[in-house]
Order: structure tokens, then sequence, then C-alpha cells
């Protein structure tokens, strides 16, 4: 795997690092939130499960920022570096090539002195 690729997956890594302690905050903001708004609202339910539906919808953002940096930013540059990447023509074909030299050689003594 080049530097490239792995330099691309240690900065993915690191934002799913990010946005999973995002989201581990903001279910405990969301818990705390709900549990003293209910006390302060004299334990309104509807209240309280109004508020939390727009906290729900902060954990809905994060995960729609997860689809949209994979799709717009991640994707695009891990197929830009697969598609880039010398693999194919540096380590394949060698790898290729001397196991074809080695049955050409079997078959046909191309390389005995």
């Amino acid at each position: 795997m080049s530097s490239k690729s792995e330099e691309l997956i240690a900065k993915w890594d690191s934002f799913l690092i990010q946005i999973e302690d995002r989201f581990n905050q903001t279910l405990i903001q969301a818990e705390e939130a709900s549990l003293d708004l209910l006390v302060e609202s004299g334990y309104d339910y509807g209240k309280t499960i109004q508020a939390f539906s727009g906290m729900k919808g902060q954990i809905e953002n994060l995960i729609q920022k997860i689809d949209d940096t994979w799709d717009n930013k991640v994707r695009p540059k891990m197929e830009s570096a697969f598609e880039n990447s010398d693999w194919v023509d540096g380590k394949v074909s060698q790898l290729f090539y001397d196991y074809a030299i080695q049955i050409a050689d079997k078959n046909f003594h191309c390389f005995t002195v």
C-alpha cells in the first residue's frame, strides 16, 4: 500500500474518531438536557420529547456528515489513489513476469547454461 493511501486511511480513521467523540458528547448532553427539562417543565413529557427530537436531529446531522464526507471527499481520493497506484504496473506485473519466466524455463529450458 502506498504512503498516500495509508495517509488517506489515517485521516479517515481520525475523522471517524472525532465523529464518535462528538456523537458520544451529543448523547450525554441530550440525556442531561432531557432529564433537566422534564423536571423544570413540571414533568411535561410532550415538551421534553419535542426538545429531544431537536437533539436527535443533531445526531442525524452527524450521520449525514459521515456520508457526505465519504461521498464527496474520501471516496474520490481513494479511487484516485487506487487508479494512480503503481501496484498493477509494478508489483503485480513483476510477480507475473517472474512466474511466467519460471514456466517458460521449465518447459523450454531458456535459462540453463
